[in-house]
């Protein structure tokens, strides 16, 4: 027997050919059900998994003007989302650009300080996550698009007072 998917079909290869078309709103465990059910009382074994967890996304994208600065914090979590600790202190580091970076003394925290010219800097933010004598480091991205300030004010002036021609 065998199993072939063309064109969002499945098709069972067994002393001939047996289309079945499984509507989008089945899940895996609904088809395979279907195609044990189309086995034709051949003997049709199937296993799930393993189970991960979703990818979480690691990179936090910022936009700023030369003009100002913005505090970003560490929040360690789990792969399921539960605070965790780190080992020491993360490390922050310029990848890439010419904004600057001041962690808080415990670099939990840090400014992102934009430059004075727009364009971008990529930071990494590094932290040991083994409480133990190991180090095991995971690393996060952050992007800062840095922009120009838009004038704010027309900034008008009054001149001299002067008789009229």
């Amino acid at each position: 027997m065998s199993i072939d998917i063309i064109n969002g079909s499945l098709n069972l290869k067994h002393s001939g050919q047996i289309q079945i078309v499984s509507p989008n709103d089945n899940t895996i465990l609904q088809l395979l059900q279907e195609i044990r059910a189309c086995a034709c009382g051949k003997r049709f074994s199937y296993k799930v998994g393993p189970v991960t967890n979703k990818p979480k996304k690691t990179m936090l994208e910022i936009s700023i003007t030369n003009e100002q600065q913005v505090l970003v914090t560490l929040n360690p979590v789990t792969a399921a989302g539960h605070p965790a600790p780190v080992d020491g202190i993360p490390a922050w580091t310029v990848q890439s650009g010419n904004s600057t970076v001041v962690p808080a003394a415990d670099g939990l925290s840090a400014q992102l300080v934009s430059e004075d010219n727009p364009g971008d800097t990529v930071f990494m933010v590094s932290a040991d996550v083994d409480p133990g004598p190991g180090v095991t480091t995971i690393s996060d991205l952050i992007t800062l698009h840095v922009s120009h300030a838009l004038a704010a004010s027309l900034g008008l002036s009054e001149g001299a007072v002067t008789p009229k021609p």
